[in-house]
């Protein structure tokens, strides 16, 4: 999240939802390999970097602690 430590209380105060993070991760996915097949590897990186964030709150979403 930015370099920031995941916080699910701010998570869940900003209203985001499993179902909306996996979508982002999908819509990501989809782009980015549109990018690969594209040859464009720029995007691809910007991408990578948008779906490791998705990632690390889907991660601190789903953690119970």
């Amino acid at each position: 999240m930015s370099g920031r430590e995941c916080s699910r209380r701010e998570l869940v105060r900003r209203g985001e939802t499993m179902k909306g993070l996996n979508d982002r991760r999908r819509t990501l996915n989809m782009r980015r390999l549109l990018a690969i097949q594209n040859h464009d590897k720029a995007l691809q990186a910007e991408l990578e970097l948008h779906l490791e964030e998705v990632l690390e709150q889907i991660r601190c979403l789903g953690s119970h602690s």
